[in-house]
């Protein structure tokens, strides 16, 4: 199972490179959101942005959220397939908090056509890759064999990996910049 750091940050990668204005929310308060109950987020001026997504655990289930706030529309997208009930509960939900940011009226929430999940731990993947789907206008549906599953883990990873800081110039040890050299033996003890 994908932690939630590794969700957040992808999706934040996801975001940067966006055609659009898109938001992060963060796994804990869009899964606040989903309890109903998303005030920590009292800054947040939804109109600012085309798109806002997140990440909803649910019984240790991660599950997609994505809110168009000027289209007044959300997608709700779960890897097991969503029910009637679920997306009624994300309606209310969104809605609820979406009035308490000043965007009173009626909210639709749908989903799309995806591939399923096909075991017990790869929701996660699941999420970052439909996140990158809808944010890319790629397709929502993939190879989920156990193979595909773990090549998709992987470019995650090196996707997270390729996107964050240059650390080469960074001591291993004390964590200052060092320009490298080929010292052979460890200088920095005397």
């Amino acid at each position: 199972m994908l932690e939630s750091e590794v969700i957040n940050a992808y999706l934040s990668l996801l975001t940067k490179n966006y055609a659009g204005k898109a938001y992060v929310i963060d796994s804990f308060q869009a899964t606040n959101i989903w309890k109903g109950n998303g005030s920590s987020m009292k800054r947040l001026d939804p109109d600012e942005f085309d798109v806002m997504i997140g990440s909803i655990n649910e019984n240790h289930h991660w599950t997609l959220l994505v809110i168009y706030p000027k289209e007044w529309r959300i997608l709700y997208i779960n890897s097991f397939g969503e029910s009637r009930s679920k997306l009624l509960q994300c309606e209310k939900a969104i809605s609820k908090f979406m009035d308490t940011r000043g965007k009173v009226g009626k909210w639709k929430c749908s989903t799309v056509p995806h591939c399923f999940q096909q075991d017990g731990n790869s929701c996660g993947v699941f999420v970052c890759k439909f996140a990158e789907a809808i944010l890319t206008g790629g397709s929502l549906q993939f190879a989920s064999t156990a193979d595909n599953i773990a090549l998709l883990r992987q470019q995650i990873g090196l996707c997270l990996l390729q996107g964050s800081d240059d650390l080469s110039e960074l001591c291993l040890t004390c964590g200052d910049q060092h320009s490298f050299t080929e010292d052979i033996e460890d200088c920095w003890v005397c």
